[in-house]
């Protein structure tokens, strides 16, 4: 990357774990499925409007996540993993626990750029490490606000994601 370039910040899109396709996807659902890597600009104001909805309501979410309903389930953390070059990857992280702001928990996806880790190991991490959050309740899937914001330039794939795993980016993914 040349000196001076905008760094590019690595989101993984995936939902959870799927088969790697060698072939590239077509749209973010398709690369969701594929368990794909995509690309945002740091500066991304969407992502980062996205990230800081979903830090906000972190303390809520996390409540939640220690105290669910039985409707609730699969309540998983987005994580940044800084890399030694700069950028960074990002990860779902299932089965977490915590202290304080000391987090760990297993990878959900299959880390591409972060050297030693793999599908379902260990991450150790911190709250501000933290970009976004989900769960399922019911038949919905209710944060997953970085999703919504790379579906807001697109009203077709965001209908697919709400048809598919009932993402309701009316409000951003959160709860109503």
């Amino acid at each position: 990357m040349p000196e001076g370039a905008m760094l590019r910040v690595l989101l993984l899109i995936a939902l959870g774990s799927a088969a790697f396709a060698p072939a590239a996807a077509r749209n973010l659902l398709e690369g969701a499925e594929r368990d794909e890597l995509h690309w945002v600009e740091e500066d991304d104001a969407a992502m980062n409007a996205a990230v800081a909805r979903a830090r906000a309501s972190l303390p809520g979410f996390l409540e939640k996540a220690a105290y669910p309903r039985i409707n609730q389930r699969q309540f998983a953390l987005k994580v940044r993993v800084l890399l030694g070059d700069g950028r960074s990857e990002y990860l779902w992280v299932r089965q977490f626990a915590n202290q304080d702001d000391n987090f760990i928990g297993i990878v959900s996806n299959i880390p591409r750029m972060v050297p030693g880790l793999k599908e379902d190991g260990i991450l150790v991490f911190n709250r501000e490490d933290i970009s976004d959050w989900m769960y399922l309740e019911g038949g919905r899937m209710i944060g997953n606000f970085t999703m919504c914001a790379m579906l807001t330039s697109s009203p077709q794939e965001r209908g697919g994601f709400e048809a598919k795993y009932g993402l309701d980016c009316t409000n951003g993914g959160a709860e109503r």
